[in-house]
């Protein structure tokens, strides 16, 4: 299976050729520059950017670090709680 899997990611790779970038005066009109695209946001929008909405939304939005944040509070408990009584 790891050979047909190697194989696939062979064939791919050559033929479509994955991170190449033209150069300038190839590229196609109407994309932007990965510099004007970038979106700067300050600490405070970071840290509401990870506390999901709901609890489920955590799974259900994309976002790797809201999956984290809730994982880690689920491990979380009070110090005098134990499992089972």
């Amino acid at each position: 299976m790891s050979f047909v899997a190697l194989a696939i990611g062979l064939v791919v790779g050559n033929i479509l050729h994955p991170g190449f970038r033209p150069p300038p005066g190839r590229r196609r009109e109407g994309r932007r520059p990965h510099q004007a695209a970038t979106i700067t946001e300050g600490p405070v929008d970071f840290v509401r950017g990870i506390i999901p909405t709901t609890l489920v939304s955590a799974f259900t939005e994309g976002q790797v670090l809201q999956t984290l944040l809730v994982a880690a509070a689920r491990r979380l408990r009070p110090a005098g709680a134990r499992h089972g009584r």
